[in-house]
């Protein structure tokens, strides 16, 4: 196996403590945006700031002309939980392990696209390079990337994004390229009942106990299997009922977590909660949770496509096999693969704890991986 490593090891560190100093928690994404944009305009990219709502940006970038090549990454970062052992705003690291919020997911990956195009100049392609924001919400960013007809030309996108995949039991230090991701809708499922006095509840109808003969059976819907992806999941996220005096409640209203693979679609998988329902004699509204961007569906990009096939080609040469993993949840990509109809490849740096404590990142993959996205780009000239 080849380390890409040549040197770089303080300027990586320097740039990705910058990266992980920026407290950009969802919606305060607009100063690591702004470093983001001047850095890339410093590196001659052709650069903007792309508004998605009040103080929030997209940074797009690109340099070049021709068929385009996408290397994405976002911005945001989740919250900070209880159990970090240093500043999770503060880069800590012991040898070539980087702590702190966000360098696996995914400032480590930001810092690998800007050092594969650092003093890059293109041929015969066009490079473009987006930062979005809202990932870790509900994709304000992508949706407005996707909208915007800025990415009308890609061919192909690379995003170094964290992976939490099926199908995947090889060497952790081996890039694993991810060639899809499940779709997910949350539902919402409003079970209504009869109100009556509590003391005589026999004259009235629990809600709440008929949302709990629903829930207890959840698990016999059966969920649709793909030779890719394995199979969807089903999740109770909450359930919240009540009554306010002594009463017998006459509505429960619980949300249910749904990822699903293709064939399913989103329409059919609330279909089989609403047919549940009805089959055990439970009066209930179901319907997807309301939000403003569209919900993420399935997408899968085929192990065949020459961009695949190009980028495999260069990680077998350094690490002597390609393994192919599938994603267990959605991410801003798939806006790319599923609306967009854009081949995706998630292939990221090593490291662990994605939205725990103690999130780390390998630096020297960091920079391995920025290099594998240098020499593919190059591979074009």
């Amino acid at each position: 196996m080849c380390l890409f490593i040549d040197g770089r090891m303080e300027e990586t560190k320097k740039l990705l403590g910058e990266l992980v100093s920026f407290k950009s928690v969802a919606p305060n994404e607009k100063e690591i945006g702004e470093y983001l944009e001047k850095a890339m305009r410093d590196m001659g990219f052709k650069t903007s700031m792309q508004k998605v709502e009040e103080n929030r940006y997209n940074v797009l970038a690109e340099k070049g002309e021709g068929d385009a090549i996408l290397l994405y990454g976002h911005m945001d970062v989740v919250e900070v939980d209880e159990g970090w052992k240093h500043d999770p705003f503060s880069l800590f690291v012991e040898g070539d392990i980087a702590y702190g919020r966000g360098v696996h997911d995914m400032k480590g990956g930001i810092v690998s696209i800007m050092e594969a195009v650092k003093g890059i100049e293109p041929r015969n392609i066009k490079i473009k390079v987006a930062f979005g924001v809202d990932e870790e919400q509900i994709s304000k960013g992508s949706n407005v990337m996707v909208n915007s007809g800025w990415l009308n030309d890609v061919k192909f996108a690379i995003v170094p994004e964290s992976n939490a995949t099926r199908k995947y039991d090889g060497n952790p230090g081996l890039p694993l390229i991810v060639l899809g991701r499940r779709g997910r809708v949350p539902i919402e499922v409003k079970v209504h009942g009869k109100a009556a006095h509590a003391a005589t509840p026999e004259l009235g109808r629990n809600a709440i106990e008929g949302m709990s003969k629903l829930l207890a059976r959840l698990s016999e819907i059966k969920l649709a299997e793909n030779d890719k992806m394995g199979k969807g999941s089903i999740c109770t996220l909450s359930v919240e009922g009540k009554a306010e005096s002594l009463t017998v409640p006459d509505i429960c209203t619980a949300v249910i977590d749904r990822h699903y693979v293709p064939p399913e679609t989103k329409e059919q998988v609330v279909e089989q909660i609403k047919e549940l329902a009805t089959s055990i004699g439970i009066d209930a509204e179901v319907m997807p949770v309301k939000r403003e961007t569209p919900f993420l569906n399935p997408y899968i990009t085929p192990e065949s496509n020459e961009y695949v096939k190009r980028l495999s080609e260069l990680v077998a040469k350094d690490y002597g096999r390609v393994e192919y993993g599938y994603g267990l949840s959605v991410a801003d990509e798939n806006a790319f693969g599923a609306r967009l109809g854009i081949p995706v490849a998630v292939i990221g740096p090593k490291g662990g704890n994605p939205h725990a404590s103690n999130e780390w990142a390998s630096i020297s993959s960091i920079e391995e991986t920025g290099r594998l996205f240098r020499s593919f780009l190059e591979s074009f000239f």
